[in-house]
């Protein structure tokens, strides 16, 4: 979750319509903190979003960013070396930093 500090001189609504966000407050007056928080993203690919903050006539607009899933692939996913052969080439492809260890 984070917390956002919202400073307005008035009243004020969040407007957003992305399913895996939630807020604490949808409305509020003058200078509060929201709490926003992400369901766990079931993907790969990372997602973003943008809330509204309006306010009379001003409007200010949180993004939202949340990464995907970590997955990491190898292949081929098996080798096997003959008395002979001293090195295989492993692609590795993956949504997160990795090391060989």
């Amino acid at each position: 979750y984070s917390s956002v500090q919202i400073t307005a001189n008035s009243q004020w609504v969040i407007e957003e319509n992305i399913n895996w966000i939630n807020i604490d407050k949808q409305t509020g007056a003058y200078n509060e903190n929201v709490v926003i928080s992400c369901i766990a993203n079931p993907d790969t690919a990372s997602r973003s979003g943008e809330i509204s903050v309006v306010c009379g006539n001003a409007l200010a607009t949180i993004s939202i960013y949340q990464n995907g899933t970590p997955y990491i692939i190898v292949d081929p996913d098996t080798v096997f070396f003959g008395a002979d052969t001293d090195a295989i080439k492993v692609q590795v492809t993956s949504n997160i930093g990795w090391s060989a260890g």
